[in-house]
């Protein structure tokens, strides 16, 4: 991923053409007077399973009675 950089007011008037850009897989350092003050990067891809995949393509029942820490154990089966 390359960084690079862009002002305050290169954001309010380029916004769409750096957005492409995000898009693309850049990411960019957002600069007021010489100062990085945000960083705008595209998402990251979850490694969290697809939570329909999981399931069945549905979510389970809820559980009454159990409390959190019961319910993580037994789906990972322990």
């Amino acid at each position: 991923m390359t960084t690079k950089t862009a002002t305050v007011r290169d954001l309010r008037t380029m916004f769409p053409k750096l957005l492409a850009e995000i898009k693309a897989g850049n990411a960019f350092s957002i600069t007021m007077h010489g100062r990085q003050v945000a960083l705008l990067t595209p998402p990251q891809q979850s490694s969290a399973p697809n939570m329909a995949k999981r399931f069945g393509g549905k979510a389970p029942a809820p559980r009454r009675g159990l409390n959190l820490a019961t319910m993580l154990s037994e789906d990972r089966g322990e």
